[in-house]
């Protein structure tokens, strides 16, 4: 490994190139190139989000001098590596089972250079299915390192009626009624009406009405009770550092 060679980055150079290539292809070489050296390179970024290099140096990862005002040199855990995404701006960060521990962004353009990184923190978390269909919400929990849905969970059906919330889960009928002038109550829980005759996904569609962009306090009002089964498994997932090892490398859900 070696620190990244600024020389190929240097002004007269880019704008050169610029103007034999094109800017905008002489700007995607560039963050192709940038990203190249920075997987070879021993530097990550100086800057990192919510505390990223304590959680390195908790794996440890050792900080070294500072090279220019986005890097410094970088002492990784044995067989920890970067890898080159599909975009040139981003790179994984690898530990020794392949798992991906973080993310580096890096613009190489000479334009507007930057970089900055994230470190996980937790292995395991609880995200939303956003191809599960129109006034449809569904939540899954995902590994980060292995970068694959492990569990998915039900499918939350809802509309708007008559000023009211509805929304079928389960087979089961929940409701709120929605009140414009204190939108941040739709936050809270939905109410299951044990006596209400079952509603079918069908009717659902037929008698309610589509909850539009315009409404996210409504499709908020929805996310206790999609996301609700999610987070109770969530929470048996350890937080700890052993969420790390193979024992916790899950079945993926497809």
């Amino acid at each position: 490994m070696k620190p990244i060679d600024y020389s190929k980055s240097e002004p007269s150079l880019l704008l050169a190139e610029a103007m034999l290539l094109g800017a905008s292809e002489s700007i995607q070489r560039q963050e192709t190139e940038g990203q190249k050296q920075l997987v070879e390179s021993t530097v990550l970024p100086v800057r990192g989000r919510d505390g990223a290099w304590d959680l390195l140096r908790s794996f440890g990862c050792e900080r070294g001098k500072q090279v220019d005002d986005l890097f410094c040199e970088a002492i990784l855990p044995p067989g920890w590596r970067k890898k080159s995404t599909d975009h040139p701006m981003w790179s994984d960060l690898l530990d020794e089972r392949g798992l991906v521990r973080g993310s580096v962004f890096y613009k190489a353009a000479f334009y507007d250079r930057d970089a900055f990184m994230d470190v996980k923190r937790d292995r395991f978390c609880v995200r939303r299915n956003y191809d599960c269909g129109r006034d449809n919400l569904q939540f899954e929990v995902f590994d980060s390192g292995l970068q694959r849905t492990i569990k998915t969970f039900a499918v939350v059906q809802f509309g708007l009626r008559n000023g009211v919330l509805g929304a079928i889960k389960n087979g089961n009928f929940y409701y709120k009624a929605i009140d414009r002038g204190y939108r941040e109550s739709t936050f809270a829980a939905m109410n299951e009406d044990a006596d209400a005759t079952p509603i079918s996904r069908d009717q659902m569609y037929k008698e309610w009405h589509h909850v539009g962009d315009g409404c996210f306090p409504e499709i908020y009002a929805t996310d206790n009770l999609a996301q609700e089964d999610a987070i109770a498994y969530l929470a048996t997932l350890p937080k700890d550092a052993s969420q790390w090892l193979e024992k916790w490398d899950l079945p993926s859900a497809a």
